[in-house]
């Protein structure tokens, strides 16, 4: 799973402050702290998209002599994790293994599967459970994802309406999507989906719901991005490829780990709204083979699971 850069709490602190420039680079560190110990700066200064002097210049505004003592921070921390230089050893091994087009799915299907592991760590969790517990008890959930993201908003539109939450979904047709916040308030919650280079519109309607008084759940790829800023929950998702676009991989998988955690909060009420929903589909004759009854008997055990820890207490 992915390690917490040692130096997050002092450049989140400083992130606002910083010049465009110096928080490309202060992206870089507090997202790639594995790399950070590892690479050499000019390397970092690339995949950053910054001059190597930017480095340095980062360095200093944050109170160290030069880059180099970053990168000891860094490799401090990684030799006490040990998790990540052992990945990048299975990663080298698998890759000299596969060959060719099998190489590049090899290297992408790992970096996916770091990306959904990171979901499952002590750091990612709290967010993960914060979220779906303010979503299951709100009176209104609006989700907005629009470009790469509006798949997964869509997809966490459709899982939440299935277990009978009220969801509306922040697009229409000719710009109409912002009318569905007519009476939005403080009892409703926003989730935004967006990674980098983030969409205007969604920044926008997620600033524009704050002012509402919703709840702000972001589900995004930085503690630093402009969606993760004003949020109340940040839910941090893994985007890197070895290819020429971000994943998504992470995202969904966040979003049905909220799905799932959400159903597990309303209980009974998600019960119902399964039954209902399946007998709808069963009489409109939508699918070609029945739905299996195991989805509803996942939920209650997961129902029956959370509320053990309640009546031992």
């Amino acid at each position: 799973m992915k390690p917490r850069s040692p130096l997050a709490d002092e450049i989140e602190q400083a992130f606002a402050t910083m010049p465009a420039q110096l928080q490309a680079a202060a992206r870089f560190v507090i997202d790639n702290p594995e790399d950070v110990a590892l690479l050499s700066m000019r390397e970092q200064a690339k995949r950053a998209g910054v001059p190597p002097a930017t480095m340095i210049r980062l360095a200093q505004r944050l109170d160290y002599a030069g880059y180099d003592e970053i990168r000891a921070v860094h490799a401090e921390s990684v030799r006490r994790q040990s998790t990540g230089v052992a990945s990048r050893a299975k990663e080298q091994i698998a890759g000299h293994r596969a060959k060719g087009q099998a190489g590049i799915a090899v290297k992408f299907v790992e970096s996916a599967a770091r990306h959904v592991d990171a979901l499952g760590s002590a750091s990612s969790l709290p967010a993960l459970v914060a979220a779906a517990k303010r979503i299951a008890s709100a009176r209104r959930i609006y989700v907005v994802g629009l470009r790469p993201s509006y798949a997964v908003a869509f997809h966490l539109s459709h899982l939440l309406e299935l277990i009978g939450l009220d969801v509306r979904m922040l697009e229409g047709p000719g710009g109409t999507g912002i009318d569905r916040l007519a009476g939005a308030g403080d009892a409703d919650v926003l989730v935004g989906i967006s990674v980098h280079p983030y969409t205007r519109e969604t920044l926008r309607l997620a600033e524009i719901t704050r002012e509402l008084g919703c709840y702000q759940v972001a589900i995004t790829d930085s503690v630093v991005s402009p969606l993760a800023k004003n949020a109340n929950v940040a839910v941090i998702v893994g985007i890197e490829s070895p290819s020429f676009f971000h994943s998504m991989t992470s995202s969904v998988a966040a979003v049905e780990a909220l799905a799932a955690l959400a159903a597990a909060e309303c209980g009974e009420h998600a019960l119902r709204a399964l039954e209902v929903r399946d007998q709808h589909f069963k009489e409109l004759e939508l699918f070609l083979m029945p739905r299996p009854k195991r989805r509803l008997q996942r939920v209650e055990k997961v129902r029956q699971r959370k509320r053990a820890p309640e009546r031992s207490s």
